[in-house]
């Protein structure tokens, strides 16, 4: 096993969300490392048989992040009902939970959240069937899988954005969590997992379109 001490570790990354990712950047100089510590996913095949190796690169990537958009969004809903069952906001005598805008919000969020949580889990369970049954996923399913994360993203950057103008000054203050949502999902949004070039590859799949199929 390689020795912590063999790395540097650059202190690189100071962004505005994620901050306890610690993604930094690291550097070795004139280690060997084994070739079977290794991986080479655009180039080879993978090294190993059964149905999470079936799943293509950038497939399986899309696997590890499909989670987060969903729980941030989660948090974020339950933070603004937390908020809307305790704050009066003046003149009113009633927390703001009262106020048919937010009952709506809350309920439109609810339902948004929920219909991008199924179609995440409907889509990836549709390509872990074909992996079980000893296949690589279609193309077709695994831009679908695509398609169904660039939802849940949308989904959680709007529940988010609504949670936080209803939160009002409460949501602002840095130890509420909703302030954390708001910065953690949009700066994941940048991923390029998630970019607009991503959504137009389900579109492409969708028409017919011929393009590199590796990026699913």
């Amino acid at each position: 096993m390689t020795a912590a001490s063999d790395l540097t570790v650059l202190d690189t990354w100071d962004a505005i969300g994620l901050r306890g990712t610690g993604s930094h950047d690291v550097t070795v100089d004139g280690l060997w490392v084994p070739a079977e510590r290794t991986m080479s996913p655009m180039f080879e095949p993978a090294r190993h048989d059964g149905p999470l190796w079936r799943l293509p690169f950038f497939t399986l990537v899309g696997v590890t992040m499909a989670g987060f958009p969903l729980g941030v969004a989660r948090r974020a809903i339950d933070e603004l009902v937390a908020i809307a069952s305790t704050k009066v906001r003046p003149p009113g005598p009633n927390p703001i939970g009262h106020d048919d805008d937010v009952q709506v919000a809350i309920a439109d969020a609810e339902g948004a959240l929920q219909a991008a949580r199924a179609f995440v889990f409907d889509a990836l369970g549709a390509m872990w069937d074909s992996a079980l049954a000893g296949d690589v996923p279609s193309d077709e399913r695994r831009a679908r899988f695509l398609l169904a994360n660039q939802h849940a993203m949308r989904v959680a950057v709007d529940t988010v954005d609504t949670a936080m103008r209803f939160g009002g000054m409460s949501a602002l203050r840095p130890e509420h969590p909703l302030q954390r949502c708001l910065r953690d999902i949009h700066a994941a949004d940048q991923h390029i997992y998630f970019s607009q070039a991503a959504t137009k590859r389900y579109a492409k799949s969708r028409l017919g379109i011929e393009q590199e199929t590796f990026w699913f």
